[in-house]
């Protein structure tokens, strides 16, 4: 899992693998549980738990996800669609950083 991570990182992934398999079938179970635990500690009314339980995980994990995404949009050969994907990267990173 490491090793694949790192491969993430570096944007070694084929771009729609970083997209769909990390970007999207990782990411969004790991930050749907992050937000229910959340929410959960919230109503048991420990503060400090969720905000380490509901960020701790997600956010590092987004931030190498997106950026694994756009080192992974550096193989496309067109400027114009490769800048596309960055700003597409950057859009969908800020939505699920806010999960």
């Amino acid at each position: 899992m490491t090793a694949a991570l790192l491969r993430l990182w570096r944007g070694d992934l084929p771009l729609s693998e970083a997209i769909w398999v990390w970007g999207i079938l990782v990411a969004l179970p790991i930050n749907i549980l992050t937000s229910l635990a959340f929410l959960w500690l919230m109503t048991l009314d420990l503060p400090w738990a969720a905000l380490i339980i509901g960020n701790v995980p997600s956010i590092p994990y987004n931030i190498v996800c997106a950026v694994g995404i756009w080192r992974a949009a550096r193989q496309i050969p067109d400027p114009a669609r490769r800048t596309a994907l960055r700003a597409l990267t950057v859009a969908a990173a800020s939505v699920l950083s806010v999960t």
